[in-house]
């Protein structure tokens, strides 16, 4: 949802979902400051190696989002589809 704090800023949690292969993500708001501040985590375990989130490409209404797979248990990096939630913030 999306909610604004007592000076106006405005605050929005959603989900999302990505592989390891950049995702954009909309959200479905431009933010009035050029960068927001965006936390985000994985919060499913459909693939089996760990993985970390990584983003590029921040603005205000989208960001980019993909999966780096660890090479500690093989050297292949493809990872599955997993859910996502976003925090973000002005």
């Amino acid at each position: 949802g999306t909610t604004k704090t007592n000076d106006s800023r405005t605050i929005k949690v959603m989900k999302a979902q990505t592989t390891d292969t950049p995702t954009p993500i909309n959200f479905d708001r431009i933010f009035n400051r050029r960068f927001p501040v965006l936390v985000g985590g994985m919060v499913s375990a459909f693939g089996i190696d760990p993985c970390v989130l990584r983003f590029q490409d921040l603005t205000s209404d989208s960001v980019s989002l993909q999966l780096e797979e660890d090479k500690s248990v093989d050297a292949e990096t493809s990872h599955a589809l997993e859910d996502l939630v976003l925090f973000i913030a002005e």
